[in-house]
């Protein structure tokens, strides 16, 4: 087995004898997604030190690794004859994962305004199954945000020709599968290279224009009772001077006691997690869900663009002009609300400390 060092992550490649295995680690090894190749066969890894890529030179089948930059590893397979036909199938282990495929958007939310790179399509987004909703320090917090380890990107085919095509993949149970569309792959000329690229954004990859409108999600704090000491949210913000707020509710629209941020600026530009901090820590009540939302200006104009991921999970937001209430909010809101979305946000919070035990930290997620 041979280990690659990331940026904050491992990747494990070869297996314990050189078979066609890859183990993608996140959060130290707490959790991992294994992809192995349905085969006995070994060969020697060997390494390019020109191209900067590791080789595993199978019969049928080569594997290249590779770092794609500081937040994506692609492991390339590269079908040299045409024998395995248009459907790769894997061995695929995981344990305490969840995992969730990003579907094209549809007329309706194209029509809203909603945004996704031509790659996120027939991607899938991998979430921690327990972790997400608290975390007992500041550094949990910043660890895991909102639990997202990652995902498997959508599938490019190219053959040698230099032809190209998408193609789907599926995961059911210990199974991975990757399908090449079959009049393509009748005309393609091998080696055909297929490229899995694995990403560790910790964010959603689904966006939408969210100048003056309050937008968050939900979370049940069942974990104790304790004060908020900030809110931090995924947005790309195109002007730095950009005004904004945040703020806890409950599921019924009531802001509560002390629940709203003082106003702060976007600080930077492009994407970005930002953290509205309290001045007066509000008290949340253990066994409560809480709707946690930020909300930015609209002037100056350019983007403020809110993140989320295709999940289980409901989003709250309610349009309201920054500027014309002097960024006050609502109380009691009128949010709507929008299924199977997790938007990118989670808070921080102190656990009230009890007897002589020492305060703790941890966070509580956004869906």
């Amino acid at each position: 087995m041979t280990t690659l060092q990331l940026v904050n992550d491992t990747v494990d490649i070869g297996g314990t004898g050189q078979e066609p295995v890859t183990v993608f680690n996140r959060w130290g090894g707490e959790r991992s997604v294994l992809f192995a190749l349905d085969t006995t066969e070994k060969a020697t890894i060997s390494f390019d030190s020109l191209t900067r890529k590791y080789l595993w030179n199978g019969k049928d089948v080569k594997l290249l690794w590779y770092s794609k930059g500081i937040d994506e590893f692609a492991f390339d397979i590269v079908l040299t004859s045409k024998t395995a036909g248009n459907v790769i199938d894997m061995k695929m282990e995981t344990s305490g994962l969840l995992f969730w495929p990003q579907h094209a958007l549809t007329p309706e939310e194209i029509a809203q305004g909603i945004m996704q790179a031509e790659d996120v399509t027939d991607s899938i987004d991998i979430y921690h199954d327990s972790i997400t909703p608290l975390h007992f320090s500041k550094e949990k917090a910043e660890k895991y945000k909102v639990g997202k380890l990652g995902q498997i990107k959508r599938i490019l085919a190219t053959d040698n020709t230099g032809k190209k095509t998408w193609c789907t993949q599926l995961k059911k149970n210990d199974r991975y599968q990757i399908t090449i569309p079959f009049n393509w792959w009748l005309l393609a000329q091998p080696p055909i290279t297929i490229d899995p690229d694995f990403g560790y954004k910790t964010a959603g990859n689904k966006y939408f224009q969210a100048r003056d409108m309050i937008i968050g999600g939900s979370e049940l704090n069942d974990q104790g009772t304790g004060t908020a000491d900030s809110i931090t949210a995924y947005v790309n913000s195109s002007v730095s001077s950009r005004k904004w707020k945040a703020a806890i509710y409950d599921t019924s629209g009531n802001l509560i006691t002390n629940g709203d941020t003082p106003e702060t600026t976007a600080g930077s530009t492009g994407d970005a997690w930002r953290t509205a901090t309290y001045s007066v820590k509000p008290t949340v009540t253990n066994s409560v869900t809480y709707v946690l939302v930020h909300w930015g200006d609209a002037a100056p104009s350019g983007n403020w663009y809110v993140f989320y991921s295709e999940v289980a999970g409901t989003q709250y937001s309610q349009t309201l002009d920054y500027s014309a209430v002097s960024g006050v909010f609502p109380n009691p809101a009128t949010f709507g609300t929008t299924g199977s979305r997790r938007t990118s946000i989670y808070c921080t919070f102190t656990l009230a400390a009890a007897g002589g035990n020492p305060w703790w930290y941890y966070n509580l997620r956004g869906n």
